[in-house]
């Protein structure tokens, strides 16, 4: 299955200031974050942030990359556990979800398979997710594709919402948001 930006939402879980240098690799993890809330932005797909109640304060620069994106504060693990973000993300009238932040054995695993069995689709991006530890990490990812949950690239998200290279602005996209490889010429 490929992601429809118009069916996509994309939801970023746990990334809060002070459990931040506890993850593998946290500045590309934030790197990652703030690029996918960008390019959402600019595609028009919403974008719902989980901090964990328990974790600190929500990483501001999340919130200011747009006006429109919404936040909440959980208890839980998974999203869709959580009566707020459940009706936040019912709100949103989308039906793909995208998961992005920390931890990939927790939040991200525990949502993923909570949206199967509630029959909606989701799909991890896998170089926007980390954990404290490489085999929490590693296990997650393959506990994922054991279960069917897809999980993808930034790049791949970028390319399957877009679709063709006829779309508006695409060259601007591209530019912006990948390192000008495929542009042989502009």
């Amino acid at each position: 299955m490929l992601i429809d930006k118009n069916k996509a939402c994309l939801i970023i879980s746990c990334m809060q200031k002070e459990f931040l240098p506890t993850l593998i690799d946290s500045q590309k993890l934030i790197d990652s974050c703030s690029w996918l809330i960008d390019f959402a932005n600019h595609i028009q797909i919403p974008v719902v942030i989980g901090n964990h109640k328990k974790l600190g304060a929500p990483i501001e620069e999340f919130l200011q990359l747009s006006k429109t994106v919404k936040s909440t504060e959980m208890v839980t693990f998974s999203c869709l556990d959580d009566e707020n973000t459940k009706t936040m993300l019912e709100a949103t009238g989308r039906s793909q979800f995208l998961l992005v932040g920390a931890e990939t054995h927790i939040s991200i695993y525990q949502s993923a398979v909570a949206f199967k069995k509630a029959k909606l689709e989701s799909f991890v991006i896998v170089d926007a997710v980390s954990a404290r530890n490489e085999v929490d990490h590693t296990t997650a990812i393959e506990r994922l594709r054991q279960l069917g949950i897809p999980v993808i690239t930034k790049e791949m998200f970028f390319f399957e919402c877009l679709r063709s290279s006829a779309y508006p602005k695409y060259i601007d996209l591209s530019i912006k948001f990948l390192d000008q490889r495929y542009l042989r010429y502009i």
